[in-house]
């Protein structure tokens, strides 16, 4: 028998190695809790003369296997007892715990290895060496804490390990959860609010954060108590803490403590009093290390701080505290670490609290509330854009919210005027007066003054600002009794604006700092609504979590609160909006979804196949004759090239191809309308929705293989199907019925009828409309919002239903999950299927497109597929499903070569997976390093016999923009029309992508290298939500690449793979996915129905098509004149079409044109009809 190595690497070996410098001593103390650490330095130090020596160290610098070989070695092999209390457990300490375990075992020494949240752990149990009750003993000092009890600790290890120590008297419990007294009054006007903090830091004395933060919150007028917990995971101690929230119905709630305390379907106990609950953060990092970081939290704070209790709704602060390390103690080698207070961000904290309590105290008619419209890049120019929001008809929204709040007794100036008055007034009315020069200038000195500095180099004085007239700052608002409406502004140059959108470097102008001042300072706003995905506001210059009173986003806002309506399906970015605004973030559901259907002529070819299958096999010549009237009638449509059928293919083949691709076409998902915030689908668009949702979320309704491969069935066969059934009916438009049915085998086709699992998706799309509205309702009262995922629904994530909650994502460290690796499994086999279908041999390295948002809404499936295709599989903690390293495969089950895989990762992924990184970077230096054939393994054949300098730059394979930038470098550019040729657009996609990721690089990096020796380019698309021609932004990425590699010489394979079926992904070339969509969705007459529903919206989504289709023509080798010619026949083609853009969105009319004009004059569009120019010119 042969055992087959597996090469592993956790994620603890790329942590750096360190040497603590302790000498020996006679017990030993570990904990990831400086708390510990410090108390039992404190009690140590009262013991007085004859106490045992003490070395205490933190886990936190032991992480390293060759930080913990080393200690084991010089510190623990010679001492007489050992403690260690393991915060989260044993998964958190694997390979230390293990190793202190074997070396205790082995030289006798007493070991003691107790839970830090008492919580019983059979397995520390099993590596501890002392007896049981001993091992109770301690377990229960140290979980009780306190002086008294840590002191009885002390000297039953000392027992333990044979020295002379007194008898250790019983543990004296201490409460777990209790008030602690404060300094300060107890009541205020401003109403009473609550902090919550560890018992743990009242212990060891650490608490100057909790009372700097209490005598902040006295000062703006509050009373304050603040209560102290072991866990709030402690039932007990839950049950306390919701009592006494419930008893003193405080106006705000302030948490101090990590993780999140949900416990089960009751929740969180700091819920209790249905208010807002901040979330403040005590840093486990110095204050230095934070000032000059980017990121602002380390990995660990993020996700235990930040991550987890956004599962509970909090909304975040920022850091109140950092660490702060006294003098080293000579006799115990260690330096005591306490938290210091830091004064701004304890005044941040208070500020934000103020604001949720002021708003929550104002009557509802009272309330002033600010509604900002997104206003997110769109078409050509931007014309015809004002507004723009993912997914949602901004303005629509506007007129139900005005309509909602007057309800509630909010003065919104009397009945709303309706969506198309809004529409105008927000698009076409003079700019309006905002703010005088000379009152600006007094509240920008309220700003920090590196701030201001900033604002002043950037952009000069402010009379210099385009939008001064008269001594006066001027914008298009409204003012309607307690609210303003208004368009948010420019952040910058608006010929710049794709440029800066995201900008992480340039401050914003002064209009739109005189905008957020005026809303905050002047108008005195007791709220910000944010309207649609996504606005500027949270892009600003600073760090991305934790903010500093200097960081844009909180220098405008300060204790402003916000409110923002996200589109569910976004949690990357919706993220930004809540950890940089601390926004309650209500998710709203996503555009109904329904089939494409067929239009055009291919409702006629379909026919026509139907006639050929009934024909195929009763009757040869018929059969023969209309397979060539197919084909001839689909090559003068076009649809034999968009089919992807060679020109020498034989006719059974070509009609094979061209069946599969008008399947494709008809079941494509496509967006019916845009949705309307706090409002139901109408019925139609619900049944479409419905039967999208049943596809995806069903335990039945899953997706099926295509008739051709159900097993025992042949292509034929199938078309035969498709007449004897009824299927396709030539003028029957396939219901939500119908596509219901079409998702399994005919034996299977009704099964789900009286599926519970689907009356509950029903009913919980039901309630999306009245839960958004409730949700804005509760969060304007100042109240609670509760919490809920955020996904695609129509992946599977029926759990996103309903809407109207405050958004979370996923823990990082559990990506990619152990679903994401099976399913990437699945889209790895496809795509090395299709690649060797098409080139017959195995890709040996390729680029894979990786997105944040994506990430989070997989579960990390777009990175498992990279560890999948380079033969390496993640490890878990089974206990908590955090990735703790990875595992290579040996070639024997891989059954394969090796894909050497390099990732091109968007500026979100870079800034929320930092562990992923580390990750991916672990995984592929350990593939590099494997002997193996070159065929087989291509990556470690690049690296093998190089020095260490010189593989680390040869094994490089994670890219991306800069720190602190965003997108591919190529969509501004394409937006401006500055750009010379496609070599252009390469160049710059290639310096946008050039800065490398990984241990010890973090550096500029030549990533054209990459480009040059990949065989493939693949991005994939989870879900049909959105799709690559919404916009300029995935021709930014593919066609950027593409762009690149031509540039290059060199033109690999591009793969845009479809898992928005996870059971069956698809995967299609780049250009046939371009031509899928435009015949499928961008210029299908169904689409364009629903869209003008929407007015001024619609035809801005219309235009944004017509800029995808430009972008992907700018940057591909291929040409798509075909695309081109569909989608103006259904556009301004179109008489009908033609007369709503001129009527609703003649911006966006205007914009098209300018659009396809450029297409002609730079040779990317050839028509079929010479009449296309002059429609094209009649206008000018």
């Amino acid at each position: 028998m042969h055992l087959l190595v597996q090469d592993g690497r956790t994620l603890d070996d790329e942590q750096r190695a360190e040497d603590l410098g302790q000498t020996p001593a006679d017990i030993v103390l570990l904990s990831f809790a400086d708390s510990d650490l410090a108390a039992a330095a404190a009690v140590w130090e009262a013991l007085g003369d004859g106490r045992p020596s003490l070395r205490l160290a933190s886990l936190g610098r032991l992480r390293h296997p060759m930080s913990v070989d080393l200690y084991v070695e010089q510190v623990v092999a010679r001492a007489r007892c050992v403690l260690v209390r393991l915060l989260g457990g044993l998964d958190y300490w694997t390979y230390g715990a293990e190793e202190v375990a074997a070396h205790c075992r082995r030289l006798g020494i007493a070991l003691a290895i107790v839970p830090g949240d008492a919580r019983d752990d059979p397995r520390l149990a099993a590596l501890s060496t002392v007896p049981e009750a001993a091992l109770r003993q301690m377990d229960a000092y140290l979980r009780h804490g306190g002086p008294d009890n840590l002191a009885q600790a002390l000297r039953l290890a000392a027992r333990l390990g044979g020295l002379d120590a007194p008898c250790p008297a019983p543990p004296v419990p201490v409460p777990d959860a209790g008030e602690h007294a404060l300094p300060v009054p107890a009541t205020g006007e401003a109403g009473l609010a609550v902090i919550v903090f560890y018992r743990a830091h009242l212990l060891a004395g650490d608490i100057a954060p909790v009372e700097t933060l209490a005598a902040a919150l006295a000062d703006r007028g509050f009373g304050v108590r603040a209560v102290y917990v072991s866990s709030l995971k402690d039932p007990d101690v839950g049950a306390f803490v919701a009592a006494r929230l419930r008893d003193w119905a405080p106006a705000v709630v302030l948490n101090a403590t990590a993780f999140s305390a949900a416990q089960g379907d009751a929740g969180s106990p700091l819920d209790a009093a249905g208010v807002p609950v901040l979330q403040v953060l005590l840093s486990g990092a110095a204050r230095e290390a934070w000032a000059e970081s980017s990121r602002g939290l380390s990995q660990a704070d993020l996700a235990m701080q930040v991550v987890l209790p956004e599962l509970d709704g909090r909304l975040l602060t920022t850091a109140i505290a950092f660490k702060q390390q006294a003098a080293p103690e000579p006799m115990l080698e260690f330096a005591r670490t306490r938290h210091c207070a830091d004064e701004a961000g304890v005044a941040l904290a208070a500020d934000r609290a103020l604001g949720w309590a002021r708003l929550a105290a104002t009557p509802r008619g009272g309330r002033r509330v600010a509604v900002v419209l997104s206003d997110y890049p769109g078409a050509a120019g931007e014309g015809g854009q004002v507004g723009h929001a993912v997914g949602l008809d901004s303005f629509a929204s506007l007129d139900a919210i005005l309509s909602l709040l007057a309800g509630q007794g909010y003065d919104t100036g009397g009945a709303s005027p309706g969506a198309a008055a809004l529409t105008r007034m927000l698009t076409e009315a003079p700019p309006a007066p905002l703010l005088t020069v000379a009152d600006y200038r007094d509240v920008f000195t309220t700003l920090p003054a590196a701030l201001r500095q900033d604002i002043l180099a950037c952009w000069g004085e402010p009379e210099a600002d385009a939008a001064v007239q008269d001594g006066q700052f001027v914008l298009r608002h409204v003012r309607r009794g307690g609210f303003v409406l208004a368009v948010q502004p420019e952040r910058g140059r608006a010929e710049e604006r794709r440029a800066t959108y995201h900008d992480p470097v340039q401050p914003p102008r002064h209009a739109y700092v005189a905008f957020y001042l005026w809303l905050r300072m002047r108008l005195d706003a007791h709220a910000l609504l944010h309207l649609g995905t996504h606005g500027t506001l949270e892009w600003l210059p600073g760090k991305a979590v934790a903010l500093s009173e200097a960081c844009t986003p909180a220098a405008l806002c300060r204790g402003l609160p916000v409110v923002y309506p996200f589109i569910v399906n976004n949690p990357g970015e919706a993220a930004a909006a809540k950890r940089r605004l601390g926004a309650v973030t209500i998710g709203h559901l996503t555009p109904p979804l329904k089939r494409a259907g067929s239009h055009g002529g291919a409702i006629e070819l379909e026919r026509l196949i139907d006639e050929y299958a009934v024909a195929d096999g009763l009757d040869r010549r018929r059969a023969t004759l209309l397979r060539r009237e197919v084909l001839d009638r689909a090559a003068s449509l076009g649809l034999l090239a968009e089919s992807g059928v060679a020109p020498d293919a034989p006719e059974d083949e070509a009609l094979a191809r061209l069946d599969a691709y008008l399947c494709d076409v008809k079941e494509l998902q496509i967006r019916d309308g845009l949705h309307v915030f706090g409002q139901a689908p109408g019925a139609d668009s619900r049944a479409a929705l419905v039967a999208a949702l049943r596809r995806a979320c069903g335990d039945v309704g899953r997706r099926a293989p295509a008739p051709s491969s159900w097993p025992g069935v042949s292509r034929s066969s199938a078309l035969q199907r498709r007449a004897v059934d009824g299927q396709d009916t030539p003028g029957h438009d396939d219901g939500a019925e119908r596509a219901e049915g079409a998702l399994l085998p005919p034996a299977d086709a009704h099964r789900h009828d009286a599926n519970p699992t689907f009356a509950r998706i029903e009913a919980a799309l039901d309630r999306c409309a009245p839960s958004e509205a409730a949700a804005l309702c509760a969060a304007l009262d100042g109240r609670w919002v509760a919490p809920g995922p955020a996904g695609a629904p129509t992946r599977g994530r029926a759990d996103v239903l309903p809407t109207g909650r405050n958004l979370f994502t996923v823990d990082p460290r559990t990506i990619p999950t152990r679903s994401a690796v099976a399913l990437a499994e699945r889209a790895a086999d496809d795509l090395l299927r299709r690649h060797l279908q098409d080139h017959g041999d195995w890709p040996r390295s390729l680029v894979l497109d990786l997105w944040g948002s994506a990430s989070l809404r997989t579960g990390g499936e777009d990175l498992a597929l990279a560890l999948v295709l380079l033969g390496v599989r993640p490890t878990w903690d089974d206990s908590s499903a955090r990735v703790t390293g990875v595992t290579v495969l040996p070639l024997a089950v891989l059954d394969r070569p090796r894909v050497d895989v390099t990732l091109r990762i968007s500026g979100l992924f870079r800034d929320m997976f930092e562990q992923q990184i580390l990750l991916f970077d672990s995984a592929v230096r350990l593939v590099a390093e494997r002997d193996e054939a070159p065929d087989w393994n291509r990556l470690a054949a690049t690296a093998r016999g190089l020095d260490a300098e010189a593989f680390r730059r040869a094994t490089a394979r994670i890219y991306g923009s800069a720190p602190g930038d965003y997108g591919a470098g190529v969509d501004a550019a394409l937006a401006a029309g500055t750009w010379r040729d496609r070599a252009a657009l390469g160049a710059a996609y290639l310096a946008g992508s050039a800065h490398a990721y990984g241990s010890g690089l973090d550096c500029g990096a030549d990533f054209s290298a990459r480009v040059a020796a990949a065989d493939a380019f693949v991005h994939p698309q989870d879900h049909r939500e959105t799709d690559l021609l919404d916009g300029g932004e995935h021709a930014a990425h593919e066609g950027g690449f593409a762009a690149a590699a031509d540039a290059l010489g060199q033109l690999p394979a591009l793969y845009h793979l479809d898992t928005s079926q996870p059971e069956a992904p698809h995967t299609r070339t780049l250009i046939e996915e371009v031509a899928l969509v435009t015949r499928g969705r961008a210029a299908n007459p169904a689409w364009i129905a629903g869209m003008m529903r929407h007015g001024y919206r619609g035809g801005a989504e219309i235009a944004r098509a017509v800029d995808g289709l430009f972008a992907f023509a700018a940057t591909l080798p291929q040409r798509l004149d075909r695309p081109f010619d569909l989608l103006f026949d259904a556009t301004l083609g179109n008489p009908e079409v033609d007369d709503f853009l001129r009527a609703a969105n003649p911006q966006a009319r205007a914009a098209m044109q300018a659009r396809l004009r450029e297409a002609l004059r730079r040779d990317l569009w050839r028509p079929r009809r010479n009449a296309v120019i002059g429609l094209l010119s009649g206008d000018e």
